[in-house]
Formats: structure tokens, sequence, C-alpha cells
């Protein structure tokens, strides 16, 4: 599928002078410094001169989001292409395939600065000690260290779970953290935990930012009703590190648009809602420069003031993209679907595969495909319903239903990777 230029979006958040000379000087260090840059901008006939002369917004509007091969190359450039490479950061894998960040000394301070703002929105003080508590190694958890240090807070110290629950409870139970950093499933099973509510540690507790993973509804009411324990969503992608946090006020994430520029998609099927595939553009990474790369997650703006009175704009993630989901405890992916459908139709154009709930809370799975195939609706209404192993029986028999989105082919986006958008969040 062939990338268009003119995809419509809107900028998450308000523009302003400082943003725009970030935006123009970031686009500049881009051309300069990387192949893959240059070859991007040729090929949309985008000039030195161009950049420089022209707003760097509408500079942006005319870039096409990077492409995975264009991604892969880009990392690949980014520590042969440079001298000052100080680390490296690979996630975890945990919501698809691992990822490299190669890391410049600028850029572990831009971190720094950008991270010690987030856990002040989160109102950590001087009378917190924080437990950073993750399965080893604790990298993610150590590179809170210097902005804890900065707030400054009380103490602050990295555990590595035991694969005996029981064992960490008992290192917290010494510790008395006021606050813990960690991943849902972690959390999950200290709560669970038979001894999860022994003194003193479950009654010093009184906050729990997690990261790297979506927290369940229920897990969050039984640390905010149950406990009376205040919860924040620490948001962030292995690509850039930290985006953003939730405040006080508890209805969203705050972007710091100081770091990086968020573009939502809203062309469309989201014309009427500012919800939709994210693009990002990173303001003051070095190592890993990304300029209009699509996220794994679908944004919600929530425009208008906050109650906690920071300015940055909030969102809501209403969508994760996701290599394969789970239908009614059947495992299926975007692979299966679409060789189930395109192949017999005798073709290779792209699919969006989203699922979410029905108005009567019902799982439900929409195919979105390009309208010449519409013609086939009734084809691939059958396929669906005779032809995927994992899904058939739910769709034929009424468990699972299925929406055909059919919409002009300029209305796609090309994904990183073929997921599928799972919006039952």
């Amino acid at each position: 599928m062939n990338l268009i230029v003119d995809i419509k979006t809107k900028i998450i958040g308000s523009k302003n002078p400082l943003m725009e000379k970030t935006l123009l000087n970031q686009i500049l260090y881009a051309e300069s410094n990387f192949q893959v840059y240059k070859n991007i901008f040729s090929k949309i006939s985008l000039s030195h001169e161009d950049i420089l002369n022209k707003d760097p917004f509408h500079t942006l509007t005319k870039i096409p989001p990077l492409t995975n091969k264009e991604f892969q190359e880009l990392i690949t450039e980014s520590i042969t292409g440079t001298n000052k490479i100080i680390d490296l950061e690979i996630s975890s894998g945990t919501t698809g395939k691992p990822k490299r960040r190669f890391i410049t000394d600028k850029d572990e301070s831009s971190e720094n600065n950008l991270l010690t703002i987030l856990f002040n929105i989160a109102q950590l003080s001087a009378i917190d000690s924080v437990a950073c508590v993750d399965t080893g190694p604790l990298s993610l958890m150590v590179s809170f260290f210097e902005p804890l240090s900065r707030i400054p807070v009380k103490e602050y110290y990295a555990i590595s779970v035991s694969k005996n629950i029981e064992a960490t409870i008992k290192e917290l139970n010494i510790l008395e953290p006021t606050v813990i950093i960690s991943v849902p499933s972690i959390l999950e099973r200290l709560i669970k935990s038979k001894n999860s509510d022994r003194e003193p540690w479950s009654t010093n507790l009184r906050k729990v930012i997690y990261v790297g993973e979506m927290m369940q509804e229920s897990t969050r009411i039984e640390l905010t009703n149950r406990r009376n324990i205040e919860v924040f969503s620490y948001y962030g992608t292995a690509e850039t590190s930290a985006l953003g946090i939730e405040c006080s006020s508890h209805d969203g994430i705050h972007i710091d648009t100081d770091w990086n520029i968020i573009e939502s998609i809203y062309s469309g099927r989201y014309q009427e809602i500012e919800t939709g595939t994210a693009l990002l553009t990173s303001l003051k990474q070095e190592g890993l420069p990304l300029i209009r790369y699509p996220l794994a997650d679908s944004l919600e703006y929530l425009p208008g003031s906050c109650s906690c009175n920071k300015t940055f704009p909030k969102v809501k993630i209403v969508g994760r993209i996701k290599e394969s989901v789970s239908l009614l405890g059947v495992k299926t992916s975007y692979k299966v679907i679409y060789d189930a459908v395109m192949k017999p139709l005798d073709s290779l154009e792209y699919m969006e595969i989203s699922v979410t709930y029905d108005s009567n809370g019902n799982e439900s799975i929409t195919l979105t495909i390009p309208d010449q195939l519409k013609t086939k609706s009734d084809q691939i209404r059958k396929i669906m319903n005779t032809e995927v192993p994992e899904i058939s029986y739910l769709l034929s028999s009424g468990f699972l239903s299925l929406k055909l989105d059919f919409v002009p082919k300029d209305q796609f986006i090309e994904r990183k990777d073929p997921f599928i958008k799972d919006m039952r969040i």
C-alpha cells in the first residue's frame, strides 16, 4: 500500500512559539543526521530551504508517517551514525516484539527532566518512601531514581519480585513504602496474596503508579475503593520512554507537549470524535528522533481545563494495537483473519481489524476494508462465519457480532505491523 501524505490529523494540545522553534530544530536535525529522513524528504520534494522558510507545523503535515521498514532502518542508523550513544533500552516485549532505543547523554538528561515533572504531577513529595517493584532486570525502575532524587522523596529503592509473592510481601513489610511503582500484573499478585492486608505496608501505602501495561478496572477499584490507595497511570513507550501521567483529578493522562507532539488522526470515520491512531513526533530525542511515528494506541483527546490546574493536554487511551486478541476466551490474530478473508478474494488490499463492545455490552469485531471490495460484502461475511476456525463458531452462533466498514483507501494508514485494534478498555 502506498502511503498518502495529506492524511488529516489534529495536534493534541495548543501550538506555541517555543514548540514551533523546537519542532523546526528537530526536523532540521533529522534531515542533517539521518539518511532515512533525507530519503523520506526527497520522496516528497521537501528541500532544506522549504524546512527553513515554511511553517514547521505545515511541514510536519506533509511528512508521511514512518513505516515499519523505515523505523527499523532508523534504529540501525542511530547506533552506526553517531558516537554519542551512552545507553541502550530494550523493551520487555510483553506487548509485542522487543524494541531497541539507543540513548545519548542529552536524551538521558531530557528524560530525567521530564520524569521529574511527571512525578510532581502525581504529587510525590519528601514524605514518600518509593518502592520500584519489577521482575529483573530492573533497568526501567532504576531509571526512575534520578528524577525521584530531584523531588526529592524521602527514600527510593528497587525490589525484584520473588516467585514466592509472600517473600515480596515480607520485604515490603520491612520497608513500609508509601508509594509503589510497578506493572499491573505484579500489583494484582500483591493484592491477591493471602498476606496482602498485613501491617504495616498495607496501611502506609497511599499511592500506586502503574507502568507498562493496562490495569484491569477491577484492580483499580480494589485499590481505590477497598484499600483507599490513589492510583496513577504512567504513560510511555519503548521508543520514547515517558510521555505523560495521570493527575490527581484522575480524569485522563496529561501529555507533556514540551517534549513530544502527538497528532490524532481524524479523517473519515474519526471526524466526529477526536479519537484514532496517534502519530508521535519527539521534540528533544537525539539518539532516535521520531517524526510522525505511529503509536500502538488509540487516544481520545479530552478538551477543556483540568481541576488539577495543569495546562498540559489530557488524553484517554481507548484502544491498544495488538498482534492477537482473545474473544470470549478464543485467541485469534490479524494474520489468521486477513488470510482467511483476502486469499479467497485474490486480494492484497490492506485491512484494519478492531474489537469493541456493542450497545448491548457484547463483543463485536469490525473489519475496515477499502471500498473497492464493497461488492464482495456477502462473500466476506460468509467467509468470516464459516472459514475462520478460531471465531467462525462465535459469529455463526451469535456470541460475537460482525461489522464491515467500507471506506476510501486513502483513509488508511500503514501500521508498523498489521495489528488488531482492541477497543475494549
